[in-house]
C-alpha cells in the first residue's frame, strides 16, 4: 500500500523541520542580518523593528520562498508529481554536501539558498503526494476516507521526536554537546553535525521510500463510484 511508504517518507521529511527550527530561522532573518552587520549585505538587513525583529530579512526570504514554490509547482506541470517529487527529495539531500564545506558568512548563505530551494520543493510537492493516495484510495474502494489517512500521516510525522532525539543523543554522545550553557569542547562541530550532516542522512531514508510509491499502474474504479469517475 503506498500509504504507508508515504506516510514514512513524509515522517522522516518533515523530520529537517521539526529537528532544526533554528535553522529555518537562521536562513529567513539571522543570517541576512549578520552580513549586513559585515557590510555584505546592504543596510536595510541590519535594521531591527520596534519588536526587535530582523523584518527585511524575513520578507525578502518569503518572497524568495514563495517563488521556490512556483518554480517546483510549474515543474509538477510539467513533468508528472512523482519523479519532481523524487528530485526534489534528492537536490535536497545532495544541497547540504556545499553547505558543509562553507568556511565564511558569504559562502554559508549561498549554500543556504540552494538547501531553501530543494527544501521548497519537498513541502510543495508532499502534499500533493497525500492527495493523490487520498484520490486513489477513493477510486480504489469507493470509500472516502481523507480523514484517516490524513491522521495516519499526521501520526507519522509527530514521530519526528524519534529523530530529533536520535541526533542529539549523537552530538552528545560524539561532541560532548548537552546545552548552550555546557556545549562541550566543539560546539562548532556539533552544530555543523546537526545542520549539515543529520539532514541529508534523512533525506537519502526519505528518496528510499519514495520508490516503494507507484501511481502508474492502473486503478480498478470500485463499483458505488464508477458512475462518478
Amino acid at each position: 500500500m503506498p500509504g504507508a511508504a508515504v506516510a514514512a517518507a513524509a515522517a522522516i521529511g518533515s523530520s529537517i523541520a521539526r529537528t532544526l527550527p533554528t535553522y529555518i530561522l537562521m536562513i529567513c532573518a539571522e543570517m541576512p542580518l549578520a552580513a549586513a552587520k559585515d557590510g555584505l549585505f546592504p543596510g536595510l538587513f541590519g535594521r531591527l523593528s520596534v519588536n526587535g525583529v530582523p523584518a527585511a530579512g524575513i520578507v525578502v526570504s518569503t518572497v524568495f520562498a514563495i517563488a521556490g514554490v512556483a518554480i517546483w509547482a510549474w515543474l509538477v506541470r510539467k513533468y508528472s508529481l512523482i519523479p519532481v517529487w523524487r528530485a526534489a527529495l534528492a537536490i535536497l539531500a545532495l544541497t547540504f554536501i556545499p553547505l558543509y564545506f562553507a568556511s565564511s558568512l558569504t559562502t554559508a548563505i549561498i549554500f543556504a539558498a540552494f538547501v531553501g530551494f530543494g527544501f521548497a520543493g519537498v513541502i510543495t510537492t508532499m502534499d500533493l503526494i497525500g492527495a493523490k493516495i487520498m484520490d486513489e484510495d477513493t477510486q480504489k474502494h469507493g470509500l472516502r476516507r481523507e480523514g484517516i489517512i490524513s491522521n495516519a500521516m499526521g501520526f507519522m510525522n509527530r514521530l519526528n521526536g524519534l529523530f530529533t532525539s536520535a541526533a542529539y543523543l549523537l552530538v552528545f554522545r560524539i561532541y560532548g554537546f548537552e546545552s548552550g550553557d555546557n556545549p562541550g569542547a566543539h560546539p562548532d562541530q556539533a552544530a555543523r553535525f546537526l545542520l549539515t550532516i543529520v539532514p541529508p542522512i534523512l533525506m537519502v531514508i526519505s528518496f528510499a521510500f519514495s520508490w516503494f510509491i507507484d501511481f502508474k499502474k492502473p486503478v480498478d474504479v470500485a463499483p458505488a463510484i464508477q458512475g462518478e469517475v
